[in-house]
């Protein structure tokens, strides 16, 4: 019990981490757009639509990624996946608000959405996972049903 406190440090440096992203004018949409364009020789137009859906899958991929480590915090319990998905969403919504006090960034409701998706995905995938294994599991040995 001492050290269970331990399993959450993975979750709480990603929260800083996404924190510090968040804060920094230097992951602002106008910034990475700029970076595209460079780094590609695309037109300003072309450009935005890339850099469109690179940061709102970035948004998937972060929270979902948080919605793994909190779940792992919980030593992947099945039934805290509505807790997970309640918790992740919580701290987008606390990261799209604190965003609106960083100069050149903005706060966004839809930021919140495609965040709360990602982590929902990550957890449906999960627990598809999980059934599919322990589906095949039964295949094997037919007596796990008894």
């Amino acid at each position: 019990m001492p050290k269970q406190w331990l399993r959450w440090l993975p979750a709480v440096l990603w929260c800083v981490a996404i924190f510090h992203f968040s804060a920094s004018p230097s992951f602002t949409g106008d910034s990475t757009n700029s970076v595209i364009i460079q780094l590609l020789s695309l037109s300003p137009e072309d450009a935005k639509l890339i850099n469109f859906i690179i940061r709102k899958l970035a948004h998937l991929w972060e929270f979902g990624f948080l919605a793994v480590l909190i779940w792992w915090a919980m030593k992947f319990q099945e039934r805290a996946a509505i807790f997970v998905w309640t918790l992740t969403t919580i701290y987008a919504a606390i990261d799209e608000w604190h965003q609106s006090y960083v100069p050149g960034r903005s706060a966004s409701v839809k930021d919140v959405i495609i965040d709360s998706a990602g982590a929902l995905l990550v957890l449906i995938f999960i627990h598809w996972q999980k059934r599919k294994i322990q589906k095949s599991k039964e295949k094997e040995d037919p007596t796990t049903l008894i």
